[in-house]
């Protein structure tokens, strides 16, 4: 939901960001990757990675962020 800012944190947009004189209070992250090969080959031609994390700045609400992305990469390879 995207609206004024409130406490310590500044918004633009839907993204915030804090401020760089906050400390993190909490902070986790973690990362997914799977890589498909062709079984015939053994060459790789799709890569997908899911990034999670979550910071925490301070007691309230408004304070936290949880984001994640998630990428796709395909490769196609000619014969020589």
């Amino acid at each position: 939901m995207c609206g004024r800012p409130k406490g310590k944190l500044e918004q633009r947009g839907c993204t915030f960001r804090p401020s760089p004189n906050l400390t993190f209070r909490n902070y986790d992250a973690s990362i997914d990757v799977r890589i498909v090969v062709d079984p015939a080959t053994l060459l790789a031609y799709q890569r997908e990675e899911r990034i999670y994390w979550y910071a925490s700045f301070g007691k309230e609400a408004a304070e936290t962020i949880l984001e994640s992305d998630h990428l796709l990469s395909t490769s196609s390879y000619r014969a020589p």
